[in-house]
């Protein structure tokens, strides 16, 4: 899995951007990316883009492992909202069971179709 973190010029929010196979790993790199970055700030607005990665690929096993991977950053990150943004219904289905399994940890995390729909959630 391979990523890239770009904040926007005006230091209001982050885009992840994901692409090849999904691991729990690949995950944890983007957030450690994203974490150590002077640019991040706490409770900055999150857009990550899966619509490269190859998420078919997953199971239900798979997802819980990818949302064990983000419980050593969920501190630092649960205060940001967070759009998940996926091209098919199936992975739209797949962020769902993340978003379910993950809710406590991750209270502010939606999927959407299209970066606009994330974009206005997000309030960027």
């Amino acid at each position: 899995m391979n990523h890239t973190v770009e904040f926007d010029a005006n230091g209001s929010f982050v885009t992840i951007t994901t692409f090849g196979d999904p691991t729990p790993a690949g995950f944890a790199a983007y957030l450690t990316d994203m974490l150590g970055n002077p640019k991040w700030q706490p409770g900055m607005p999150m857009l990550v883009d899966l619509t490269r990665l190859n998420i078919s690929i997953l199971s239900s096993d798979d997802v819980r492992s990818i949302v064990s991977a983000h419980k050593p950053f969920a501190e630092r990150i649960a205060p940001s909202t967070i759009a998940a943004v996926v091209s098919e219904q199936d992975h739209y289905g797949l962020v769902r069971m993340f978003q379910m399994m993950s809710d406590e940890m991750l209270p502010m995390l939606r999927g959407y179709y299209t970066t606009e729909e994330a974009m206005v959630w997000l309030g960027v």
